[in-house]
């Protein structure tokens, strides 16, 4: 305890708690403690960091690799996208998707995955409801379980055939109280692990599958360089979607940007065509019926319509296209998104594989706003209506404790 109230207040009683450990740790040695010098001790890391691979290393799995990317112009012609300016960014820090999912199924943490699909039922009385709570209960798992266990095997192959949920992350977060520093890194859960134990961070269940750099600093002077003038705002957010599935066209030998469709379009859900003027009939069994009826699908209509896009874009200079969808022109090598490149051949209908993101676009998003504006009404109210609320809030919370 003398250690905790001496020196600086900031040290925490969690950290104090953490201390013992250290002490008593086989490779701890009290000797070592003499002449300590803190200053000492970070130039020799600082040092030692200078000679190693880092933050990545590469006896870890890591790879490093690079992607290009074709820079159009706009209101000029090429004779193909192929005869235009090719830009290769680098550093692009990844592992192999098979080699994460073969290290996680090779642990033995594995003896704690469901491999097995089921489907879960509530009795009250005469009344049996279904219940929907983990990835492996789920109609799409069932679906996927059956249709691997249907495919030919060889005589000799009697192993079992299961399904991989993979469940993926990806966002840019800001390093930095002060400055632009940021990171965008790409995160790989297993929905084969039950949502209470991944959902612990002691639970180790996230695995770190990459970080996607953005477009490098000198950008710009290689565009106007090249072509003389620095690119207008349609071709800076081409190119940057362009990066995103070049990357993820990597990753896959990895919401709306990677769905192919435009943010804030007229057309905004990844699933289906429903217009922003008829989003207020949501929830409706009209809405219902529209949306199974117009649902987007991976098709040959849809890569020839992606295709033209992209020969106007080169060969004719065009700029406001794909109006229709709320498409994007994105590339995959073969002018199409990178999932439709990688698994149309697999039979999936890749806009299927987006979820909605209800940290961003619903928590943070919808229903704070919906939130904020009840607050302001009951304010707007008078009387005792925020302080009635508060009582109420107090006493749900004494309850769920």
């Amino acid at each position: 305890m003398a250690y905790q109230y001496s020196g600086t207040n900031a040290k925490s009683g969690a950290e104090l708690d953490r201390l013992p450990r250290f002490l008593n740790h086989p490779k701890f040695h009290v000797p070592d403690t003499i002449h300590f010098s803190h200053t000492r001790e970070e130039q020799r890391l600082d040092k030692f960091l200078e000679t190693v691979e880092k933050p990545f290393p590469m006896e870890h799995g890591w790879k490093c690799s690079s992607v290009k990317i074709h820079l159009p112009k706009g209101h000029c012609q090429f004779p193909s996208e192929s005869e235009a300016l090719e830009f290769e960014v680098g550093g692009i820090y990844h592992h192999d998707l098979t080699n994460v999912i073969r290290t996680v199924f090779e642990d033995e943490v594995f003896m704690t995955y469901n491999t097995t699909p089921f489907t879960q039922y509530w009795k009250v009385g005469k009344q049996v409801q279904e219940v929907f709570s983990e990835a492996y209960v789920s109609a799409e798992m069932w679906q996927a379980y059956e249709e691997i266990n249907m495919l030919p095997q060889e005589p000799d192959d009697n192993l079992e055939c299961i399904v991989a949920s993979l469940m993926m992350w990806s966002d840019s977060t800001h390093l930095t109280n002060f400055g632009d520093t940021s990171l965008w890194p790409f995160y790989l859960f297993f929905g084969n692990k039950s949502k209470y134990t991944r959902g612990k961070p002691t639970s180790n269940a996230c695995h770190h599958v990459a970080c996607i750099p953005k477009l490098p600093s000198d950008f710009q002077a290689h565009y106007m360089f090249h072509h003389g003038e620095p690119s207008i705002s349609k071709v800076l957010t081409h190119c940057r979607q362009e990066l995103m599935q070049a990357i993820w066209t990597l990753l896959l030998d990895d919401k709306v940007l990677l769905s192919g469709i435009k943010f804030l379009g007229r057309y905004p859900c990844p699933w289906c065509l429903v217009k922003k003027s008829e989003l207020m009939t949501m929830g409706t069994a009209r809405d219902m019926k529209i949306r199974i009826k117009r649902y987007r699908v991976d098709n040959r209509k849809w890569r020839t319509f992606i295709q033209t896009a992209r020969r106007l874009i080169f060969e004719r200079g065009a700029t406001n296209l794909l109006g229709d969808g709320s498409y994007v022109p994105t590339n995959a090598r073969s002018s199409q998104n990178a999932f439709s490149d990688r698994l149309h051949g697999q039979g999936i209908n890749f806009f299927r594989l987006f979820v909605v993101d209800l940290l961003h676009e619903f928590e943070i998003g919808v229903w704070k706003a919906i939130l904020t504006h009840l607050f302001r009404i009951l304010i707007a109210d008078g009387g005792q209506s925020i302080q009635q609320l508060d009582e109420r809030y107090i006493i749900s919370c004494n309850i769920a404790t």
